[in-house]
């Protein structure tokens, strides 16, 4: 729970890369990952306005077994809101 919790820290305070960085080094450190992490790295993505890497975000979730439900789909689409491009969430 601390590094979800340190993801969710960097969303708030704007530093969408050092929440990718956390990210990077839980799944590279075989670190489990849940739908709290990858949601907390994608919300921070979307309030930087980093569409692009919340959707490959979502993609990666997606592949490494995550269980996405509606709100972390929810979370992409939102991002890509955020940036005028929310046609690109609905793919």
């Amino acid at each position: 729970i601390s590094c979800s919790t340190a993801i969710s820290a960097c969303r708030t305070g704007g530093e969408w890369m050092q929440a990718l960085a956390i990210l990077r080094d839980m799944t590279c450190g075989g670190l489990e990952t849940d739908a709290l992490t990858w949601s907390a790295a994608m919300a921070a993505c979307g309030m930087a306005s980093e569409w692009r890497q919340a959707l490959e975000l979502l993609y990666v979730a997606m592949h490494n077994g995550a269980k996405l439900d509606a709100s972390i789909i929810s979370i992409a689409i939102e991002a890509c809101g955020k940036s005028s491009v929310w046609k690109q969430g609905l793919k």
